[in-house]
């Protein structure tokens, strides 16, 4: 009798079929795991200004800050002088929407871009994210998104109502 050496042609065949079919079961759950991943990043980028926000806001009215624009209105001190990084400017109560206000919000966070200025219309990339402003907007877009401007978080602050939203759509 003779012993066996090796692999028949059948059991090969057998097996690369087996090993393709898990291939094309596993690479949708990866290339879904990438998607999921984009869209926790812009959800936690999204908690970040949320909460950016709310403590701006809320350290505002317990230290009396007029809830308007203008020099007065800076926090921790009440102004500031410019490049401040470290001064968030407010408008309506809320950081204002541009790099002194919003931005300077986030240094905390170490998502911060801000560098005491204000600019009416900027892009900068950051990290994951590509910023723009626009007057009483900022936008953070997810930059390699399949479709950035639909994977994003934005803070709008007019003066009288802030919207902090994220669109995950093109993630």
């Amino acid at each position: 009798m003779r012993s066996h050496l090796g692999f028949t042609l059948i059991e090969l065949v057998v097996s690369f079929v087996i090993i393709g079919i898990l291939a094309i079961a596993v690479l949708p759950l990866y290339t879904h795991m990438q998607r999921d991943a984009r869209i926790a990043a812009v959800n936690g980028l999204q908690g970040a200004v949320r909460s950016a926000d709310a403590l701006v806001a809320a350290a505002v009215i317990a230290k009396g800050l007029n809830r308007q624009s203008g020099s007065g209105t800076v926090y921790p001190n009440g102004s500031a002088l410019a490049g401040d990084s470290t001064a968030i400017r407010i408008y309506g109560g809320h950081p204002d929407s541009q790099l002194d206000g919003i931005g300077n919000a986030l240094q905390g966070a170490r998502i911060g871009f801000g560098h005491g200025r204000n600019n009416a219309s900027v892009t900068v990339i950051y990290g994951a994210f590509t910023v723009r402003w626009s007057p009483n907007n900022v936008r953070w877009e997810y930059t390699r998104a399949p479709t950035p401007a639909a994977c994003m978080v934005s803070y709008s602050n007019d003066g009288n109502a802030v919207s902090i939203a994220s669109t995950v759509s093109g993630c």
